[in-house]
Formats: C-alpha cells, sequence, structure tokens
C-alpha cells in the first residue's frame, strides 16, 4: 500500500509548475499512504524507473498539458505496470481507457482529498479495470520497449 510520483526540472507549462508544486508539498506520507518520490534529475535507470510502476498501487502521473488525447507514459506506463494512475491530464481520457481504474484529481488540494481517500482494499476492488486497462494500452505501446513487456505478459 503506497504510491509513488517523478518530477523533471520543467518548469514551462501547466503541467510542469502543478508537477513542481505537488513535489515541494506533498509529505512523505498522506495518512496511513507512504509517498516516493523523486526529483529528475539526477536521473534513475530504467530498471528503477520501471519499479514505480510495478511496486507501487498507486502513481501520481501529471501530463505536461490538459488536451484531449495528450496521453503520454506518465499514464500510459501506470497501465502497463497495473497501477493506478492518480491523473491529471487529458480530458478524454475515459475515450480509450477504463476510467473505474483511474483516479483523477484538478489541483494540489484534491489531490490530497484523493490521497486520503486510498485504501488498500480500494486497489483490490478496482482488479478489473486494472486488468482492462492493462489490456487497452498494448495498441499504444507497439514497436517500444513497454510493448514488448506487455506481450510478453498478455
Amino acid at each position: 500500500f503506497s504510491a509513488s510520483f517523478l518530477a523533471s526540472s520543467m518548469n514551462s507549462l501547466s503541467g510542469h509548475i502543478l508537477r513542481q508544486e505537488v513535489f515541494s508539498r506533498i509529505p512523505e506520507s498522506v495518512g496511513a499512504l507512504p509517498i516516493w518520490k523523486h526529483h529528475n534529475p539526477p536521473r534513475i535507470s530504467e530498471v528503477e524507473r520501471g519499479h514505480l510502476f510495478t511496486d507501487f498501487q498507486y502513481h501520481i502521473a501529471i501530463e505536461n498539458c490538459q488536451l484531449n488525447n495528450w496521453m503520454t507514459e506518465k499514464v500510459l506506463d501506470c497501465f502497463t505496470g497495473k497501477t493506478i494512475p492518480i491523473y491529471w491530464g487529458a480530458q478524454n481520457l475515459g475515450e480509450h481507457f477504463n476510467m473505474d481504474g483511474v483516479l483523477r484529481f484538478e489541483n494540489y488540494d484534491d489531490l490530497i482529498r484523493v490521497l486520503q481517500s486510498l485504501t488498500p482494499e480500494m486497489y483490490q476492488r478496482k482488479a478489473a479495470a486494472i486488468e482492462d486497462n492493462f489490456n487497452r494500452v498494448a495498441p499504444y505501446c507497439r514497436g517500444n520497449r513497454i510493448g514488448e513487456i506487455i506481450e510478453a505478459n498478455l
């Protein structure tokens, strides 16, 4: 029962700014939920980055902006790792993925509210949606390393 978060030093778009705010303000735990966070630089290896999605039940995923169809590795890696994204980004994500396996937030205070609501049992209750999103993400990742991982696990 834990969440992960990864931020870079970028600070120009609305999502970058929100990421910086979350990184600077979020405590090491919210209620009983431990939060593991890392700021690039320093870069972490691909293996370490992969653990952010396979070793945690939840991941705070903040896109660079909120544009329809703007879905990047920030959310796709969550689905690949069977991690529930706590998501700020594409408003039409539900046109592509099962929103029962996604938790949305709009700002820092809303994020804290979502984090406070999480339980280990919630992850288990969302198992079908997590599996559905894992299966749906494959077409978005064909031809790259993540796609190979998905195909090996199908």
